[in-house]
């Protein structure tokens, strides 16, 4: 969510077309084209400079993290309750970063993916309902899904001293995702892997039950 991030992008893609770098790989994001979230905006900038660059190229569109749970885990733990600011039945492919980082370490060190942009997205469609009825089978006990608001996410943000720019970013995101969810395909990146990419339930046991 750098505030510069297209200008910042271009000067890499720039240097390295300068320097005759072999292929400039971008991490950018799932669905560039939502013009009224303005991280999502700036990465689709960078990506039509690569794209007409000149530059050998691979764009990787990955979709919301997992991971997004990590932060507000001991809150689940303590409250019963998960909660994000959006609302509960919107849908996201939620993507495991272990999967994220597998298929990038690929894309980078295997030759064959010039000239592509792949989206990364995690294989099911799930809302915080859905991942509350996930959790709550996991931990056998109810957990149960709440929205955020925005207001209560911009006071937490402001408390913990994030920039004034990433706050409105983030409320405008936010805005988008209570309204249209974030959904994408997982073939590619099954693809990718030469696997199924981890499910949501399997990270929770991965990654967090240890921590229960």
């Amino acid at each position: 969510m750098h505030p510069k991030e297209d200008t910042i992008a271009r000067t890499l893609i720039d240097l390295c077309g300068d320097a005759g770098v072999g292929r400039f790989v971008l991490y950018s994001v799932l669905h560039p084209i939502m013009a009224d979230v303005p991280h999502h905006d700036r990465k689709l900038q960078a990506e039509l400079h690569l794209v007409d660059s000149g530059v050998p190229f691979t764009i990787l569109q990955p979709g919301r993290y997992m991971q997004h749970l990590v932060p507000i885990w001991k809150s689940v733990l303590a409250t019963g309750v998960h909660n994000m600011p959006f609302n509960t039945k919107s849908k996201f492919n939620v993507v495991d970063l272990s999967d994220l980082a597998n298929a990038s370490s690929l894309v980078m060190t295997q030759p064959g993916h010039e000239g592509a942009t792949y989206e990364l997205a995690g294989p099911h469609a799930l809302s915080q309902d859905d991942m509350a009825t996930i959790l709550s089978e996991l931990l056998s006990k109810p957990v149960r899904a709440e929205a955020k608001s925005i207001d209560q996410m911009r006071k937490e943000a402001e408390a913990a001293g994030a920039p004034a720019e990433r706050i409105n970013t983030m409320c405008l995101m936010n805005a988008h995702y209570d309204t249209h969810g974030l959904i994408g395909n997982p073939n590619v990146l099954r693809w990718i892997l030469g696997r199924e990419p981890n499910d949501f339930a399997g990270f929770v046991r991965r990654e967090l039950l240890k921590f229960e």
